[in-house]
């Protein structure tokens, strides 16, 4: 009888880079001159803060050991040039050791890759490694996409694209089909968190605008439709975003949440929510005619949709935590709420 481990295992082994071996049995020392930085790897995409949290880490165990332990691996840019390496993985050890000024680098060595096996490879090492941030493995995944034809908006195909990728990578294929819905110019702007002068759009912070997004579209469709539709509506929301427009006075992402109750509490296709989008009203004016909205209502009514939207909007932020990732205070925040909700329930 085959098992789920069996089959899991088989179709790993599918994977275009299953069984590429290096060109030499032990690493080499290569001039670190004659490797090129793959700009397609998100390794060395200047948004994320991977190695900002390792840098000083790295540059510590190098100055006490005098050298890196863990060697690099690079493939030869092709066959014509076999001395001219493309970086596959190690971006933080390649970009540390150019910053003092060493000249080589031990590197494991392997024969030209295409980007289909330099994706594969990559997210396959750092799998077992500390894994790129979330966005930057989307940024991979959509040019895997790209090489392999993949249709992004049909399901059966995303979770092929995955399969034969490490389990870490294949979890993110949720937020990959949630991309789907974005503008491609608010995708490209993605980041793992703010950096530098320009705002970029983490996966949390898109994952609440889809929340917004979803408000729009069920109770006012006829405004999403005069902004331009839903994947222009969803540039609009970005750059509200990129503005700070959410942030009049409160976090961000509490601007977000406060923005989607209203929306969704508003009269269908209200005035509010076209100004809204269009620029001419604040954040706090949309709040208050949402809370407007709901004194005018039915009081009774009014409580059963508070307590029905508010469980709606608890589920749907903690639905994807990882718990490991909680911080102390949201770890006594949801405990608090638990025993709340517990004592409601228990009449």
């Amino acid at each position: 009888m085959v098992t789920d481990a069996v089959n899991r295992t088989r179709q790993l082994q599918l994977s275009p880079i299953h069984g590429i071996k290096p060109i030499h049995a032990e690493p080499r020392s290569i001039p670190i001159e004659q490797i090129e930085v793959d700009p397609t790897n998100p390794g060395g995409v200047s948004t994320s803060r991977r190695y900002e949290r390792r840098a000083p880490s790295m540059l510590d165990s190098f100055d006490i050991l005098g050298e890196v332990i863990n060697p690099i691996v690079v493939c030869q840019k092709s066959v014509d040039e076999p001395n001219v390496y493309t970086h596959v993985d190690g971006f933080g050890r390649l970009s540390m050791l150019k910053a003092r000024g060493v000249k080589d680098i031990r590197a494991w060595v392997y024969p030209p890759l295409t980007l289909e096996q330099r994706i594969c490879f990559r997210q396959t090492l750092n799998a077992a490694q500390e894994p790129f941030d979330a966005t930057s493995i989307i940024h991979d995944l959509r040019l895997l996409a790209e090489e392999r034809h993949v249709d992004l908006t049909d399901r059966a195909a995303v979770k092929a694209l995955v399969r034969d990728l490490p389990a870490r990578v294949q979890a993110r294929e949720r937020d990959l089909l949630l991309l789907t819905r974005w503008h491609p110019d608010v995708v490209t702007r993605m980041g793992e968190e703010v950096t530098g002068e320009e705002e970029v759009i983490g996966l949390d912070q898109l994952r609440s605008l889809t929340h917004l997004l979803d408000a729009i579209k069920k109770t006012h469709p006829t405004v999403m439709e005069k902004a331009g539709g839903e994947a222009e509506t969803s540039k609009t929301l970005a750059e509200a975003f990129y503005s700070r427009r959410f942030a009049e006075g409160m976090r961000s992402q509490e601007g977000i949440r406060k923005a989607t109750i209203a929306t969704k509490v508003l009269p269908a296709d209200d005035p509010a929510v076209a100004d809204f989008l269009g620029g001419t009203l604040k954040l706090t004016a949309l709040i208050a005619a949402g809370i407007a909205a709901h004194q005018d209502s039915d009081e009774s009514e009014n409580v059963r949709d508070v307590i029905v939207s508010a469980c709606q909007a608890l589920t749907q932020a903690v639905i994807d935590v990882d718990a490991q990732a909680l911080s102390d205070q949201e770890n006594r925040a949801l405990s608090r709420t638990f025993k709340v909700l517990e004592s409601v329930l228990a009449g």
